[in-house]
């Protein structure tokens, strides 16, 4: 009997390719919404920092420098329309991140079909070895048996 050789082999490999491009793109989309996130907390923490920082560092009788405070408010409206931006490309993100992970689910259950199929394909050429190998053992016996009965004569 021969060997056991998938016949759609070549197609699953292909829904193994596509998978792992759906998911390549999955990530990459992904990790620009987790980046834009990270540079938001970033940010925000910055933000809060300088503030602590500035505030803390007045005391009593201080005089104030208000060039240093403008340009500390420029510094924070422009990190507060940043962190706008960035959550504004964040939700265009969305859309895209649906269909990416809806593109990849498809992949991955066309991938498992053909994965399943080969399964069984192999699973019923198991089972056609195991049935061809009892029959060529029952030859076996089957012969052993005459010539034993012809030698008994």
């Amino acid at each position: 009997m021969k060997k056991f050789s998938f016949k759609l082999e070549k197609l699953l490999k292909i829904k193994e390719h596509k998978e792992i491009l759906a998911e390549e793109a999955y990530a990459k989309v992904l990790q620009e919404k987790v980046n834009f996130e990270m540079e938001n907390r970033n940010m925000e923490d910055a933000i809060f920092s300088n503030l602590e920082t500035n505030f803390n560092s007045f005391k009593d009788g201080d005089t104030i420098d208000f060039h240093n405070i403008s340009m500390y408010e420029r510094y924070l409206t422009a990190l507060e329309l940043k962190i706008e931006d960035n959550e504004i490309k964040k939700q265009e993100l969305e859309p895209k991140l649906q269909k990416l992970k809806e593109n990849l689910i498809q992949a991955t259950k066309e991938k498992k079909t053909m994965e399943k199929l080969k399964e069984k394909e192999l699973s019923n050429y198991k089972n056609e070895k195991k049935k061809h190998e009892n029959k060529i053992m029952d030859e076996v016996a089957n012969t052993m048996q005459i010539r034993k009965l012809g030698r008994d004569k």
